[in-house]
């Protein structure tokens, strides 16, 4: 008599093939769900910076509003430019949270608006002389997210604790 050959899988061979495609699955499973959670994470994140920084010009244009009540009344009390300008000084100079820059020929007004524990917002307005009372007396030259000192403070400390770089 003779053997027939059977010629194909074992029952055995199936299985390991299965345990195989079951383990893929899994496998896939679980970076499928790292992916997922890290990009929750990220989102979340940005989120969070982007409430914060719409938070902070929200503010930062109350204190537009602010300084350009200001620098109107100042305005209409001062008709003549020399006179503007020197009564606008004196008055942003007496807010603490604002800095009067002159330079050359350009006034500067700027200050800073919180919006973590590591940013800020910064605002510098350029003062113009308006020849109607009812023109706008400035225009922003610059709208941008710093970096604070207390964040820049601690960076250097970590640095330094490390041993990698000294600072002066």
């Amino acid at each position: 008599m003779e053997k027939k050959s059977t010629g194909g899988m074992n029952v055995g061979t199936s299985s390991v093939l299965v345990a195989f495609v079951l383990l893929c699955l899994v496998t896939f499973a679980g970076l499928s769900f790292l992916s997922a959670n890290s990009d929750y994470g990220l989102s979340k994140q940005t989120a969070e910076k982007t409430t914060d920084y719409y938070n902070a010009a929200a503010m930062a244009d109350e204190q537009l509003v602010i300084i350009d009540d200001i620098l109107k009344e100042v305005r209409a009390q001062n008709p003549d430019e020399g006179a503007f300008y020197a009564a606008a000084a004196s008055r942003i100079n007496d807010i603490p949270q604002y800095g009067w820059l002159e330079d050359g020929d350009r006034r500067l007004i700027s200050f800073l608006v919180n919006m973590n524990d590591r940013q800020d917002l910064n605002v510098t307005l350029h003062v113009l002389y308006p020849q109607d009372q009812n023109a706008s007396c400035f225009e922003i030259t610059s709208y941008n997210v710093v970096i604070n000192e207390s964040w820049q403070k601690e960076v250097q400390d970590e640095i330094q604790e490390n041993g990698l770089i000294t600072f002066n």
